[in-house]
């Protein structure tokens, strides 16, 4: 663009929001202005023109006022984008979780604690009504949390005081949702899920009882059992199962199946002559680099040092 224009701290300057058509070229009014500058990202452009250009823009003269001018003014354009509101009308995103949409969040961890489908669908509703008109980044926030708090189990009071992890993995599955009406569905069906699986999981084939999974985590008859065949097993969803596993066992599903594998590694390599990537593939492990990695972390030393420190007497962890 004109970038002298852009260094002249006597022109006003504005930015322009426009959307893109289904992720291809940005669309919308220009008003065939020459601009100083654009900035593309992925579900749109911002274009940076003269306050005379755009003269429903908030303006800046100096370089060093950008960073805050484009924080709150992407904010307020995400948040029409992201809840259906034309880009042009003046609309000032919400900027605080309300004590409603707290309050809510706490009914939402006493329901799944209870059980109560009927009380978690009616604060899932009141729930996602207070967090409409939301600045969007606060809004997600929020959901990622909820969600978060449910994976690691901690439900009622825990939740208010214990809670500390981070909400990466959460953020990242509610990220692609670039509507409201898309996300609430979707938050909405996921927090049922939450849910133990009473009479659902008995229709059908008979789920397995969490004896018989534990059993088969075990025997070491199923070393490459992953949590999504876990969970069929016991006829709940993954995401139900991973939380009730942790609260039963102490540990995740992923960390109680490494260490499984680490100690019958370790009985095979002193009690067979197999190789040691034989031994690696016995316990559901393609990778030799990796088996080794996750065995040396485990017992200090590599499968190798561990059979020949050991020999046939040695005894596994």
């Amino acid at each position: 663009g004109n970038l002298s224009l852009w260094f002249d701290e006597r022109v006003g300057k504005t930015i322009q929001f426009r959307a893109s058509a289904g992720g291809g070229e940005a669309v919308g009014p220009s008003g065939g202005e020459s601009p100083i500058g654009t900035i593309a990202f992925e579900f749109g452009e911002a274009v940076i023109v003269s306050s005379a250009s755009n003269p429903s823009g908030t303006v800046f003269f100096r370089t060093e006022e950008f960073p805050e001018i484009w924080s709150a003014e992407y904010s307020s354009w995400e948040t029409k984008i992201f809840f259906g509101v034309q880009p042009d009308l003046a609309v000032n995103p919400v900027k605080e979780v309300s004590s409603e949409a707290n309050q809510a969040r706490r009914q939402i961890l006493y329901a799944v604690k209870e059980a109560n489908q009927e009380q978690l669908e009616r604060s899932a509703d009141l729930w996602l009504n207070a967090l409409e008109g939301l600045r969007v980044e606060l809004l997600r926030r929020e959901c990622a949390k909820l969600l978060s708090l449910l994976d690691e189990g901690l439900l009622g009071e825990a939740a208010e005081t214990q809670f500390a992890g981070p909400v990466r993995d959460r953020a990242a599955d509610i990220a692609p949702k670039r509507a409201w009406p898309e996300l609430r569905a979707w938050l909405r069906g996921t927090l049922l899920e939450y849910l133990p699986p009473g009479k659902k999981a008995e229709s059908g084939s008979r789920a397995a009882t969490w004896e018989e999974i534990i059993q088969l985590l075990e025997d070491g008859e199923s070393p490459g059992l992953s949590l999504e065949e876990a969970a069929a097993r016991a006829g709940i969803h993954p995401v139900t199962f991973s939380r009730l596993f942790k609260q039963r066992i102490g540990v995740n599903f992923v960390r109680y199946m490494v260490d499984r594998r680490m100690n019958r590694a370790s009985f095979l390599l002193l009690n067979r002559n197999d190789s040691v990537a034989a031994v690696a593939a016995a316990v559901g492990y393609a990778d030799l680099r990796h088996f080794s990695h996750l065995f040396k972390r485990a017992f200090g030393m590599t499968p190798g040092e561990y059979r020949k420190h050991h020999g046939s007497t040695g005894k596994p962890r």
